[in-house]
């Protein structure tokens, strides 16, 4: 039996975006555990860069992985700040295409690869372009640069959206994009912050994976005063609590993340 989890040590996801959140019920999941470990040595090649970005080069595609949403598998040990994600565009809807021309043409938004802080990954695609991960803080996205090769200097980048593909979301990552450009420390009002609710989640599911019984697992997130006011009184409103985040969890590991990428 594993150890019961400390809920200090998932105070990280307070500050988690939503498409690390899916990563972390996702990589709870036994059957992409499973998968994991059937195909992980056919992974894309990796290169760190620098400022800590990785650079990914696939050797094929991995349908296996794209039925978990993901580009290629990544290892489920590690956890939303240490992966680097490529979710496919069509199930995560924060991705925007863009066409990448010559820098200082002045038809675009500049873009500078080497000032950009938001970058953890990049893959270069089968098909031709680039494909960005990007996280600042709380706010995700992913970028898709069509018409360059190499992550390398300056370019213009002007955005491609399609009629009826969501693009009131993807406008909106446009313009919290230009916004991040002319100033890196501002994040977009609407990002929130997600994770507050979420982590109690995943803290109650992994508590009650390492055998905690809901009121040892609601002890660890209400304090043990409040659950011995409250577990045996006529409301028992922490009791049922406790039950919904457990289901609430297994329901988001079963496949609900793809439900934070919407």
């Amino acid at each position: 039996m594993r150890p019961a989890p400390d809920p200090a040590a998932y105070a990280y996801l307070r500050q988690a975006s939503l498409a690390a959140l899916a990563w972390e019920f996702l990589r709870r999941n036994t059957g992409y555990q499973r998968d994991w470990r059937c195909f992980r040595t056919l992974g894309p090649r990796e290169l760190r860069l620098g400022g800590g970005a990785i650079l990914y080069r696939p050797r094929r595609r991995y349908p296996l992985a794209e039925a978990w949403g993901l580009g290629h598998f990544v290892d489920p040990a590690l956890d939303a700040r240490q992966a680097c994600l490529f979710w496919l565009p069509s199930l995560y809807r924060r991705s925007v295409t863009a066409i990448g021309l010559r820098a200082g043409r002045g038809a675009g938004l500049p873009f500078d690869f080497a000032a950009w802080r938001g970058l953890r990954g990049i893959r270069i695609g089968l098909d031709g372009g680039l494909e960005l991960a990007c996280e600042m803080a709380h706010y995700d996205f992913g970028l898709h640069i069509q018409g360059l090769n190499r992550p390398a200097g300056r370019c213009d980048l002007v955005f491609q959206l399609r009629a009826f593909d969501h693009c009131r979301q993807k406008a909106s990552v446009i313009a919290a994009l230009e916004r991040l450009v002319e100033s890196p420390t501002s994040l977009p009002r609407s990002a929130g912050r997600p994770g507050v609710k979420l982590a109690a989640n995943i803290v109650a599911l992994d508590g009650r994976a390492c055998g905690l019984s809901y009121r040892q697992i609601a002890t660890r997130l209400f304090g043990e005063a409040r659950v011995a006011e409250d577990w045996n009184g006529p409301s028992r409103s922490l009791k049922d609590r406790t039950r919904r985040m457990v289901r609430r969890g297994a329901d988001l590991v079963a496949g609900g993340y793809r439900d934070l990428l919407a």
